[in-house]
């Protein structure tokens, strides 16, 4: 479908939608009317074994890319965008070097491997975990966590990874050029990190996160060339 728009003022917001099956992209009027929409589908993930899933994080920025061209063929000015929305499926990570480009294949939330033998939490927050009940249920999330098996499986990858990255946080740094996570609301502190600076896996250590949010106006944001 090919909508005629007349936008000259701009005051209109785009939000993307990365999803686990597709990539929607979708143009809203102040009033906060659906303008345009434009949907990619996507391959879900490739496992090269079993219980694995992954796929590459440049196959999602181009199906980004590619969802918003289909938005200005429809006759969208790029010119007319004020602020872009971001969302992303839940926890597929992400490893990439000092200049935003990964460096392995993005995991994705489905993958089911596990990194067997983690020792368990010490000090404080190990005798904290044992006496609240927690211990097993820690011991859980260290075996399923994908930063572990990583740094345990392919130590040369952890010790070049400069972030470790949310699917969003990726996105954000190739929408904007910086690593950024976003910005809590008033009093209600962010749930999760986009990322945190990678180091030797030390189970229990604190992470280095950067500080800097991403709240954007459309000057931040890359539209430009080879992007949206």
């Amino acid at each position: 479908m090919v909508y005629n728009l007349m936008v000259t003022i701009r005051d209109h917001i785009l939000a993307i939608d990365n999803g686990t099956q597709s990539v929607r992209a979708l143009v809203f009027d102040p009033a906060g009317n659906l303008v345009a929409r434009q949907k990619v589908d996507l391959e879900p993930y490739y496992s090269e074994r079993p219980g694995w899933a992954e796929q590459d994080p440049l196959y999602y920025w181009r199906s980004l890319c590619e969802a918003c061209h289909g938005l200005w063929a429809q006759g969208v000015d790029r010119e007319s965008l004020i602020g872009v929305g971001l969302t992303t499926l839940r926890a597929t990570m992400v490893c990439v070097d000092e200049g935003g480009d990964p460096l392995r294949p993005a995991i994705v939330w489905l993958d089911q491997r596990r990194t067997e033998g983690v020792p368990p939490v010490g000090g404080f927050w190990g005798m904290t975990f044992r006496t609240l009940g927690l211990s097993e249920t820690v011991a859980n999330f260290q075996a399923n966590a994908e930063a572990i098996w990583i740094a345990r499986h392919q130590p040369d990858v952890w010790e070049r990874t400069h972030k470790f990255l949310f699917l969003s946080g990726f996105l954000t740094h190739r929408l904007t050029g910086r690593f950024a996570f976003p910005a809590p609301r008033p009093r209600a502190p962010s749930s999760g990190l986009a990322m945190f600076t990678p180091g030797p896996i030390s189970i229990g250590r604190s992470s280095r996160v950067s500080p800097t949010p991403c709240a954007r106006g459309r000057n931040g944001v890359n539209v430009g060339v080879d992007a949206p």
